[in-house]
């Protein structure tokens, strides 16, 4: 009896260490698309599908492994070897998927920013997603249906007894739960998803090493020094990390101009990183979270703030109060602050780290010009929707600077619900600024229809690029309790007035007839900017 508890022991601790692998091979698969092409949903949606239909398909084929055609009995070394050999490449490929798929994606950086012509297909398939999702799929599924095997492989294993069953299932339960629970709250923001992944390999490995040391028919020379060499490659890769994702940003970050890594931070929302680089107008930076461009201080930048908040204060009826929503640069404050008669700004942004960096960082704050210090500025670090939500003062201008709205969790930001939450939080002649991306879009104009949809008046615009600038004009749409007056306004009083003005020539009433109102039960906005962006929608810049 004893003989059967010590065997069924050792392979209920396999499958727990090998549910809590494959959980967080799982997790981090998903989490590194979500990093390199953003849409939460989405991506976590295709890992589990794909990884649960190879998990069936790994559970269908376990049958056959070691299955004796005559007698139809399975063979219990031939079972045993097949889970040592599913442990071994589990490992080995769980361990590596995340270097994988950054490996990829920095490949993919470094094919958009070198190709010249049309005619470089090498680099053109470089430079799409197609490489990234194909071997992204090779490893769900080939990862998947190694899980898929182990369970029928260890229940075959176990000694008959009529608990078996609800053993193993109970071990795989605890083992992913204790995967997923430790994930986001310890594994993700202490280690970095490299090392998780190496980690979660290794761990893998020891599985293997506990079934060949637990039996005397397996062959010690054989598995052994497989499973020691790769343990040391991922103990190699776990402990060199820091150096391989340094090597891997300083090309997914490296753009046309040679670019240094000045700062990078890893906090709970977003991997924050700052770059420096020489140009002919001297040295300049460039902000990104999760490998999207949010600002570069070559006058780009500059353009598209000034476009969002000088209109914004030209049709205010007062400027007292200032809400800015998202901004965790700095740079909506900067601009805010050239105004003399603000009494008080209200930043809020869901991420310590990003407000911090921008406080701290000695280039950033010069760019921002210490905006955050300034003692009229008031930082509160909270989800932006929460805080609108529950806001009992009136503010006389509102600027909503988050990311683009690529995600659901982003796309809340142009939905009925919090356009309506907004309104509430509108004094008497106040405005809100929202940025909304590509002008001129479906997505662009399914927000117009949106706001209107809340009871504000919509006033659709976008920004004054420099000239020669390489990038679209990005949609700037303002709304207010009031109906808008632009009688006084000319073309030539500021160089915002243009893009003002020429806007209200679009016959956009037939523009909102052809989109739908984005809530946040249908975020109908996130398929018209699939729709429309997704042949061009590359990895990260």
């Amino acid at each position: 009896m004893d003989k059967i508890l010590t065997k069924n022991n050792i392979f209920l601790t396999v499958m727990f260490i090998t549910a809590f692998s494959g959980i967080v091979y799982e997790l981090v698969l998903a989490n590194t698309l979500t990093f390199l092409l953003g849409d939460t949903i989405l991506y976590f949606s295709l890992v589990i599908g794909f990884f649960l239909l190879s998990m069936g398909i790994g559970s269908y084929i376990s049958y056959k492994i070691g299955l004796d055609p005559i007698t139809k009995n399975h063979h219990e070394y031939k079972s045993l070897k097949a889970l040592i050999i599913a442990e071994l490449s589990l490992g080995f490929f769980g361990g590596i998927s995340a270097l994988i798929l950054l490996a990829l994606g920095s490949i993919s950086i470094h094919a958009q920013n070198t190709v010249v012509s049309n005619t470089e297909f090498l680099k053109l398939i470089l430079a799409s997603t197609l490489p990234l999702h194909g071997i992204a799929l090779l490893l769900i599924c080939g990862i998947g249906l190694l899980v898929g095997l182990e369970i029928p492989l260890i229940y075959r294993l176990l000694e008959n007894t009529e608990k078996r069953l609800a053993l193993i299932l109970a071990s795989d339960y605890l083992g992913s739960f204790v995967g997923s629970f430790l994930f986001p709250l310890a594994l993700l923001p202490q280690l970095g998803i490299l090392k998780v992944a190496f980690l979660a390999g290794i761990f893998n490995l020891t599985a293997g090493i506990l079934i060949i040391f637990s039996r005397k028919d397996i062959s010690k020379k054989i598995f052994l020094p497989a499973f020691v060499f790769i343990t040391i490659i991922l103990g190699f890769g776990f402990y060199g990390s820091a150096n391989l994702e340094n090597y891997l940003d300083s090309i997914f970050y490296s753009g046309k101009e040679p670019m240094t890594i000045i700062e990078q931070v890893h906090s709970p929302y977003q991997k924050i990183v700052l770059t420096e680089r020489e140009t002919k107008e001297g040295k300049q930076i460039s902000l990104f979270l999760n490998g999207y461009l949010q600002f570069d201080s070559q006058g780009e930048s500059q353009a598209y703030h000034e476009s969002l908040i000088n209109p914004a204060f030209y049709l205010a009826k007062n400027h007292k109060k200032v809400l800015i929503l998202g901004g965790g640069d700095g740079l909506p404050a900067k601009e805010v602050l050239k105004y003399s008669d603000i009494e008080k700004i209200v930043n809020v942004d869901i991420d310590k780290a990003i407000i911090d960096l921008s406080k701290n960082n000695e280039l950033l704050s010069k760019f921002n010009d210490n905006a955050f210090s300034n003692p009229r500025v008031e930082i509160v670090i909270q989800d932006a929707f929460l805080y609108v939500r529950n806001a009992k003062e009136l503010f006389d201008i509102v600027i909503v600077d988050f990311p683009e709205g690529v995600d659901i969790p982003l796309a809340r930001s142009y939905s009925l619900q919090f356009a309506k939450d907004l309104k509430n939080i509108l004094a008497p002649g106040g405005i809100i600024a929202f940025q909304v991306d590509t002008f001129d879009t479906l997505s662009y104009w399914t927000v117009v229809k949106t706001i209107s949809a809340s009871g504000l008046y919509a006033l659709p615009t976008h920004t004054t690029p420099p000239e020669g600038a390489s990038f679209d004009k990005e949609g700037i749409i303002f709304a207010s309790n009031e109906e808008f007056n632009l009688s006084d306004l000319k073309y030539e009083d500021y160089f915002w007035a243009k893009s003002l003005l020429s806007a209200q020539n679009l016959r956009f009433s037939n523009k909102l007839s052809e989109v739908d109102i984005n809530t946040f039960y249908r975020p109908i906005f996130l398929h018209y900017f699939k729709k429309e962006f997704w042949s061009a929608f590359w990895i990260g810049l």
